[in-house]
């Protein structure tokens, strides 16, 4: 599968899957802490159901790694992000761990892989795909209707084999493709057109649902 190229195409009229320069307001109508309608600023038509958000939340925290960063992503406060997680732990019985691995510091849980499965189902059966990359990439999804983007630090791009395999996300955009054996089988990469008309590669993994949604045929 790897070097595949996949078109990125859509209509003028369909929003970037970026972060606008300024803060997009949530819709948080009778509730100051509610979670937006939207998993990260710039994704309009994908809604997370009301039942759902919190849960989600874990995943961005997990991404960026930090209440303020997650908070800055769903452009809310992060004492109201905080909270929502706190909220959330007490009920399940989840302990914030910072010392753990990737995807195992705000839910070290044997059944919250089983929970993400179940989110990622809704978010691919509408046809997006969760895309995180370096905030420099950002402007390369802009066209791209299917693209929810989740900017990465350093420290999480580094491990985004982990990433992918964890299901936190869907694709990575790297600066370069891989060499093809240092690939592992359980990854493919494709090559979406980029800006200027660079290349830009986005590993994943290689499920058909994931693959037809990057092609444009979800």
């Amino acid at each position: 599968m790897a070097g595949a190229t996949i078109s990125c195409e859509a209509p003028p009229a369909c929003l970037a899957r970026v972060r606008p320069a300024a803060p997009v307001a949530a819709a948080m109508v009778g509730d100051p802490d509610a979670l937006p309608a939207m998993t990260t600023r710039g994704t309009p038509h994908h809604r997370i159901p009301t039942s759902l958000r919190d849960l989600a939340l874990v995943d961005l925290l997990e991404l960026t790694g930090s209440t303020v960063a997650a908070a800055e992503l769903l452009a809310l406060s992060q004492p109201s992000v905080s909270r929502r997680y706190r909220n959330l732990a007490r009920e399940l019985g989840l302990e914030r761990r910072p010392g753990n691995p990737l995807g195992r510091r705000f839910a070290d849980t044997t059944w919250m892989p089983h929970l993400r499965r179940g989110i990622n189902e809704q978010r691919l059966s509408g046809g997006v795909l969760r895309i995180g990359g370096a905030p420099g990439q950002a402007a390369a999804l802009a066209g791209c209707p299917w693209a929810d983007w989740v900017p990465l630090a350093q420290p999480a791009l580094a491990h985004w084999p982990q990433l992918l395999r964890l299901e936190l996300l869907d694709g990575v955009a790297l600066a370069e493709a891989p060499p093809p054996a240092a690939l592992a089988a359980d990854l493919t990469v494709v090559t979406l057109p980029g800006p200027s008309g660079h290349p830009l590669p986005l590993a994943c993994r290689p499920d058909p649902r994931v693959l037809a949604i990057a092609a444009g045929m979800g």
